[in-house]
């Protein structure tokens, strides 16, 4: 093998670009709590307004009061319900459940590089189950299935250099035993974006790299490795 591919395998791993991001589990609101989370914006799906059938179900915007947009939704105990949170710079962030429901939010100002995305999702009692699965931030990659009880759970990314604009999509599942009886937020998950002041949690997971970064990982350990071995073949004493 010659120099100059041994150089430009290397080369190859030395360009790669190396992730800030982490990934972090947090297993209740009390945790949660303790990180000084300054939020900018969130997006908010829940049970809804069991009165008002199909009430109130969908939000977006600066906090779950105050200047917020709305929209309705139908749940059905057990069914798989995409979703999307999506924030356009200059623009807004637009909550979409079911491909039918969206709430859009107005929201201009510029957002931190080091931004947080965090990902709560709650169930009130033993008998509901909240479960969020492929989950993908547009990019970064795939990230963790999400499943939340009473405490709540919280998936976070941290430095995921949101400021440039994203779109984190997935999979929702609500289980409840009766359409119409329980609290209209014993079931919810939320898409909270801002930045954490202070650094705590459980479970610290690997970041996933995006698919091009780990084709060139692949072909770069290749080619060292393939340099390295050839190397050594070369300085081994034949036998005449």
């Amino acid at each position: 093998m010659s120099q100059s591919i041994r150089t430009g395998a290397l080369a190859i791993l030395l360009a790669l670009p190396v992730s800030p991001s982490t990934i972090t589990t947090i297993s209740s609101d009390e945790i949660f709590s303790t990180l000084d989370f300054e939020q900018e914006f969130v997006g908010h799906a829940r049970r809804g307004n069991l009165r008002k059938w199909g009430g109130r179900e969908v939000f977006a915007g600066t906090a779950l009061k105050g200047a917020i947009s709305k929209a309705n939704y139908v749940w059905s105990s057990g069914v798989l319900t995409p979703f999307s949170f999506t924030y356009v710079p200059g623009s807004g962030i637009t909550m979409t459940v079911g491909g039918t429901a969206s709430a859009f939010y107005s929201w201009t100002d510029s957002l931190d590089p080091s931004s947080t995305l965090a990902i709560r999702a709650y169930a009130a009692k033993d008998r509901f189950g909240i479960d969020l699965t492929s989950l993908y931030l547009s990019g970064y990659g795939s990230l963790p299935d999400l499943s939340g009880d009473r405490d709540g759970d919280y998936l976070l990314v941290s430095d995921a250099m949101l400021h440039d604009g994203f779109t984190l999509m997935g999979n929702s599942v609500m289980t409840f035993p009766h359409p119409r009886r329980g609290r209209p937020n014993s079931l919810s998950y939320r898409i909270l974006i801002g930045n954490a002041v202070a650094t705590g949690g459980e479970e610290p997971l690997s970041a996933v790299p995006e698919p091009t970064t780990a084709i060139m990982m692949g072909v770069g350990c290749t080619l060292l490795v393939a340099s390295l071995v050839f190397r050594r073949w070369r300085t081994v004493p034949r036998k005449n």
